[in-house]
């Protein structure tokens, strides 16, 4: 299974006119009038399912493609104040991962008969788990990018006025100023129907082989760094059509450890909706966070509401009871 990562960047491209469209809590801006339409689509989808997990969406946003935004009129909308958070797109995002997918293939194969090295990014391309950016559209990434945004705009509203070339945390944390296992959580939490059961049959997979060692305790997952932080997989990452993308080999002992992270999450998620029977207990950790208080402040102020353990350690006792059975797949294989 091969990972990809975005990272937001401008490029200049020259293009006519923008054309933008309009979804319940802000705006796109596309090259194409039929880009902007789909995007807004996407990012209606997404506000709605944010406000079925965490709260009413006030804050308004901008998804821009980044040929668009170059131009004079791209440049304007860019630049208005009516947006609280502003999130750079693909004009084409299929094209893009695609791509990438290739120049990785062809920078390690370089010098091999070309015949070899368009079998081998036949075969990459195939190899991509469904629900993957490249097996099923680029745009599948965009509800949990925008999620990141949500969460930020909408506990943490004055985050965003700081500078942009300051560090988007400014805390040490991977993303916004909520713990780094919120922010994925609020993210993952957006991904469509593919890539949600993706991550639970990955999860599955994970506590019943070997990679079971690499699962964090309760206690460490909602108190831990990003594992990107402590890796070099963000270096040697350049803008490609305004998002750099990176292809990471997911054998890679620091890359399979960012993917436990997400399946733990995930996995987390689901526990804790369904002991707490509230759909919106994401967004009642997020308020408590918002608060200044950590993950077990709230286990303790909410242990008798929704019987749970007051602690860490017991709460991590139940969840693991609830962990899955081995997958269909992952069963056969063993």
């Amino acid at each position: 299974m091969k990972c990809l990562i975005l990272i937001p960047a401008l490029l200049s491209v020259a293009v006519s006119e923008p054309q933008t469209a309009e979804f319940s809590a802000g705006q796109t801006m596309a090259v194409s009038k039929e880009r902007a339409d789909q995007l807004a689509e996407i990012s209606r989808t997404t506000i709605l399912a944010f406000e079925k997990k965490f709260k009413p969406v006030t804050k308004k946003g901008l998804v821009y493609t980044t040929d668009a935004a170059k131009v004079e009129g791209g440049q304007s909308i860019l630049a208005s104040k009516d947006f609280a958070w502003k999130l750079p797109w693909f004009e084409d995002a299929s094209k893009i991962f695609r791509s990438a997918v290739e120049e990785q293939v062809r920078k390690q194969l370089q010098g091999q008969p070309e015949s070899v090295i368009q079998s081998a990014i036949d075969k990459a391309l195939a190899s991509q788990p469904k629900g993957s950016a490249v097996s099923k559209g680029g745009d599948i990434a965009l509800g949990h990018e925008i999620g990141h945004m949500l969460l930020i705009s909408t506990y943490w509203p004055g985050h965003l006025d700081r500078p942009a070339d300051q560090e988007r945390s400014g805390g040490g944390h991977y993303g916004g100023p909520a713990s780094d296992w919120l922010d994925e959580a609020a993210a993952i939490a957006m991904e469509g129907d593919a890539l949600t059961e993706s991550r639970r049959k990955q999860f599955a997979k994970i506590v019943h082989g070997p990679d079971k060692t690499l699962v964090w305790s309760l206690a460490e997952l909602v108190t831990m760094k990003h594992p990107a932080l402590s890796t070099k997989m963000m270096e040697d990452v350049k803008p490609k059509d305004g998002v750099a993308v990176k292809r990471l080999d997911s054998n890679d002992p620091t890359v399979k450890r960012q993917g436990v992270f997400y399946a733990q999450i995930r996995n987390l998620i689901d526990f804790l909706e369904t002991k707490t029977k509230n759909p919106k207990v994401l967004g009642e950790i997020a308020e408590n966070e918002a608060a200044g208080k950590g993950f077990e402040d709230w286990l303790k102020a909410n242990a008798a509401k929704y019987t749970l353990p007051a602690n860490l350690s017991a709460l991590e006792k139940e969840w693991k009871v609830a962990w899955p059975a081995p997958s269909t797949e992952s069963a056969t294989k063993a």
